[in-house]
């Protein structure tokens, strides 16, 4: 053992040095700022404009949070290559962290829209220079002893799932309850105060990571590089290089064309050329490129490294398409979480989950404060400051904490009422005011539900329909589609078809003999026209004409506000609910409102009976389950791997994805209650919770050992290049998951949310199915490595 990595031994704290736990605070902090911000960025893209979100489409918000979490799998790569030949680790680190830090704060700033991608384009570089030299320094300071190294690495795993569990639960819960600025500003604050523990502390390394360390074998001669009779080196050719800049250039530029094309319009789109859409065409184009490339340079290699390297590309294909399914968590999976899962908690399921949720959040944070008193003790004396901004730190944590947990038991439930407008789609139903009949226009072109009452087991409940075709005096009117390929043609046709179709329903003069053909469940069903019907929450701005029909309405609130049966409060429309505003909220949203000359969506509402013992879940605590399950079941799956029964890695690619497409069959079997193009449901939570628990499972069988095989199956000399190789193939699987994501909205409304999910339930089973069918093949391909 050299001496500084002995002097480095001499302080420690749980059997390994005091600088490993330095790094897993920091490595904590940085994951709490990407997860914290990971879990709002959706759901604040496609949260109401009233609520300080932006409205966006589902699939515009995907897009950009595919593209977002695509290139910070990518930018490591350069960040790794610029820290080990110019700045060396430690500096790069701190770079990094002071990037992410402007990142999130432009993010929290609200008064442009420029600040947000500003904001994301710091993070996705920041990202690049933090990530790959915190695992350096580790590596480096177990040089001189590996038998060390894993236990070395499972701490700063749980650093990491430390990390994300605090940032998701306290950015989610900001974020959501109180507003996204805060969400986003909290995730800031402790990616800086990171980064100052980890400058103020750095001297606790000696000389490790100070300077660009020359890799092992820089100044060996090339033939002390070959690892076995017959191996040869594979030099990259003038063509590889031009293959590898075309194929780099088409991958970066499409994934960035694609959020732009779709927010800004087709017309920034550098992929559309006189109106047609070269996007699939052009990546198709690239991953040819791509594929040509990779036969080619593994065709060169001698046997043994071939067959390895087509073992490498079999797993890289599983692991594109677990991670496509497996980031549904930040994406679809929220939306699911948000919009269509029942997660008001009433009577006893209130008081369980209160008491579940006060202990899975205070007893992790008190087993890291433990920890943190560990390394006080070992480093407080040499490290005061490091020390003192990392207990201010925790300080802020269990203040935050116990302050959700006063609002959670101070919170208080209202049934709360306000007025709508009810319009039939009767033979005079045409006589609604014009805002109402250009609602329903929109409705009809959109291809847009309707409410339908229907009575079930004596109990009445109100369904969505959206009709495939109405059929008056025997001619059937149905909403045409442009299949036109060039865009403005299309769009000028689709005009046409939408003009036609709205002309023709509105010309029906007695609606209760039309006939409205609709599918559920995959039958075709019909109903009256005149059985149907829309609302319209009346806001400040609504007017309505004479003989409209005016219904009550109700809602629930659950807020940490003391209100009387009939008092009268200030709410806002959200859609498919009503938002209680406090006076606060009330000032933002005219403000915003009057600056963008837009409607408030204001509305009158009172207090119409006061319940006890209900809250609302957070839709971003479901992500907290991820990093629960990984530390309970860890433990469980190294015993696994450790045992005589520890499978081959095929079979733990297959069975990790098998598990996957369980957890999305889980939901798939709690959406089968959801009808085609519903907005809204109320499923219950124990669909994602068991969700999160196979995908849990399945990562534990894949993502761990996965780099730990790429490691040993290439060349020692092809390790870096192979390692940022496999981070691109997650930036793929995270990309396709943002893009088959966004295609929610399009599956549900012509197929149902069940469709969906069966998606991502049978291609992980389908393809770990082959993977352990191939366990003989693969392990032949490997030559003996284990």
């Amino acid at each position: 053992m050299s001496n500084q990595n002995n002097d480095m031994f001499k302080s420690k704290v749980l059997g390994h040095p005091s600088g490993l736990f330095v790094l897993f605070f920091t490595e904590m902090w940085e994951r709490f700022s990407y997860y914290g911000m990971r879990a709002l960025l959706v759901l604040f893209l496609v949260s109401a404009f009233g609520l300080g979100g932006w409205s966006w489409p589902r699939e515009h918000a995907l897009a950009l949070y595919g593209t977002y979490t695509a290139l910070v799998y990518i930018t490591p790569i350069l960040g790794g290559y610029v820290a080990d030949k110019m700045i060396g680790y430690r500096k790069a680190v701190v770079i990094g962290a002071v990037i992410m830090t402007l990142g999130h704060v432009s993010m929290a700033i609200e008064t442009h829209h420029i600040f947000l991608y500003i904001g994301i384009g710091l993070l996705i570089i920041g990202n690049g220079f933090f990530k790959p030299n915190m695992t350096s320094i580790i590596s480096h300071m177990y040089k001189d002893t590996p038998e060390k190294k894993d236990g070395a690495y499972t701490i700063f795993y749980m650093g990491v799932n430390a990390g994300a569990f605090l940032g998701i639960l306290l950015c989610g819960y900001l974020g959501e309850k109180v507003g996204w600025s805060y969400g986003f500003g909290l995730a800031g604050i402790f990616m800086l105060l990171g980064m100052l523990q980890f400058h103020f502390s750095q001297n606790i390394f000696g000389e490790i990571g100070k300077k660009p360390v020359k890799t092992e074998g820089d100044e060996e001669d090339e033939t002390t590089k070959l690892e076995y009779e017959g191996d040869r080196l594979n030099p990259f050719t003038m063509f590889d290089k031009i293959m590898i800049a075309i194929s780099a250039i088409i991958g970066v530029t499409w994934v960035l064309n694609d959020p732009i094309s779709k927010i800004a319009g087709p017309e920034y789109s550098f992929l559309e050329i006189g109106g047609i859409d070269y996007s699939n065409l052009y990546i198709v184009i690239g991953l040819i490129i791509f594929f040509i490339l990779l036969v080619s340079r593994i065709l060169r290699y001698p046997k043994i490294t071939r067959d390895r390297m087509i073992a490498i590309v079999i797993f890289a294909l599983m692991t594109v398409i677990f991670w496509m399914c497996f980031e549904q968590a930040g994406g679809s999976m929220t939306i699911f979480a948000s919009d269509y899962t029942d997660r008001v908690m009433a009577g006893n399921y209130y008081t369980i989950f209160l008491i579940a949720n006060i202990l899975i959040t205070v007893v992790p944070i008190g087993i890291i404060t433990w920890v943190l008193f560990k390394l006080f003790k070992q480093t407080f004396k040499n490290y005061k400051l490091a020390n003192t901004i990392l207990g201010f730190s925790f300080l802020i944590i269990w203040g935050i904490v116990f302050w959700t947990i006063n609002r959670d038991l101070n919170s208080t439930s209202y049934d709360i009422g306000y007025k709508a407008i009810k319009t039939e789609l009767t033979a005079d139903a045409y006589n609604m005011h014009e805002s109402r009949l250009d609602a329903f226009k929109e409705t009809l072109k959109n291809d847009g539900s309707f409410s339908h009452v229907y009575v079930q087991k004596g109990k009445k409940g109100v369904e969505p329909i959206t009709p495939a075709k109405i059929v008056y005096e025997g001619k059937e009117i149905k909403h045409k589609h442009s299949e036109k390929p060039v865009r403005w043609d299309r769009e000028a046709e689709q005009k046409k078809f939408d003009k036609e179709y709205v002309e023709a329903v509105l010309a029906i003069e007695n609606t209760s003999k039309a006939t409205i053909v609709y599918s559920e469940k995959g039958k075709e069903k019909k109903l009256k026209m005149s059985d149907l019907y829309f609302e319209t929450v009346i806001t400040e701005e609504t007017e309505y004409a004479e003989g409209e029909i005016i219904v009550d309405k109700k809602s629930i609130i659950i807020e940490p506000v003391k209100l009387k049966e009939g008092q009268d409060i200030v709410a806002m429309n959200a859609g498919d609910k009503v938002i209680y505003l406090s006076k606060e909220k009330e000032k933002r949203i005219r403000k915003a409102a009057k600056k963008k000359k837009s409607d408030t969506d204001i509305v009158a509402a009172s207090v119409v009976e006061i319940k006890k013992n209900e809250l609302e879940i957070p839709a971003t605590w479901f992500l907290i389950l991820n990093s629960l399950f990984i530390i309970a079941f860890a433990p469980l799956f190294s015993r696994w791997w450790e045992s005589k029964y520890n499978p081959s890695a095929a079979a733990k690619y297959g069975l990790g994805l098998i598990l996957l497409g369980v957890g999305f069959g889980a939901l798939a079997m709690g959406a089968s209650s959801i009808e085609p193009g519903a907005k809204t449901a109320s499923v219950s939570i124990i669909w994602l919770v068991l969700a999160y628990l196979f995908h849990t499972l399945g990562e534990l069988c894949l993502s761990p050992v996965a780099l730990s095989y790429v490691s040993k199956l290439v060349p020692g000399r092809m390790i870096a290049m192979m390692f940022g190789i496999w981070y691109i193939a997650v930036a793929i699987g995270n990309k396709l998951a943002g893009l088959l994501g966004g295609q929610i909205d399009a599956i549900t409304e012509s197929y149902s949310m069940q469709t969906f999910f069966l998606i991502f339930t049978l291609i992980p089973i389908g393809l770990g199915i082959v993977g352990i069918l191939l366990t003989r093949v693969v392990k032949k391909l490997m030559h003996g490595v284990k």
